[in-house]
């Protein structure tokens, strides 16, 4: 799972600092690194749905909150259509 979401902060600082940790099996550290990324990459709601998985099985509740939270945030945003400058929907067809 950690894996899973990592890959899509490759190539950034904290997935240095991630790997750095996992190398060390510090998992709760590479998760709170991981969720910080997410805050500052762009990411998309499974790479919260990841988090929420790994804090699940790591028992971490307050997390399992945040990181459920973020997701449904983030997909909420994305079902909603983009509003065009003019006010109309960028779903909408022009009749």
């Amino acid at each position: 799972m950690l894996s899973e979401a990592a890959s899509q902060i490759d190539g950034s600082a904290y997935f240095v600092e991630y790997s750095e940790f996992i190398s060390h099996n510090e998992l709760g550290l590479a998760l709170d690194t991981l969720a910080d990324a997410g805050q500052h990459c762009e990411v998309n709601a499974e790479y919260w749905h990841l988090l929420k998985k790994a804090a699940e099985v790591m028992g971490l509740n307050e997390q399992i909150k945040e990181f459920r939270r973020k997701f449904q945030i983030i997909r909420a945003s994305a079902a909603q259509p983009a509003i065009q400058p003019d006010g109309a929907a960028s779903d909408a067809s022009a009749d």
